[in-house]
């Protein structure tokens, strides 16, 4: 199941970042938000320029996808 976000969560990362550009005086291009099963959360933020949007479509940018369930079951069970 993919997870969608809504317009009221958009809006709330609008204001994280626009907060963050204000007392950081830079904003992140990327952030990642990983939850886990029992409700923790992290969020990763990048702020080199999103590729995606930019059309770049490289191993960095698409690879994660095709290894996030690998990844995900490897960082839990610590192989």
């Amino acid at each position: 199941m993919a997870l969608t976000f809504d317009a009221a969560t958009k809006e709330l990362f609008g204001v994280l970042r626009e907060e963050m550009r204000r007392t950081e005086k830079y904003c992140w291009g990327i952030c990642d938000l990983v939850v886990d099963r029992p409700g923790r959360f992290r969020f990763n933020f990048c702020y080199d320029p999103p590729k995606r949007i930019n059309g770049i479509f490289d191993e960095e940018s698409m690879g994660r996808f095709e290894r996030y369930l690998e990844a995900y079951k490897a960082e839990r069970t610590g192989e």
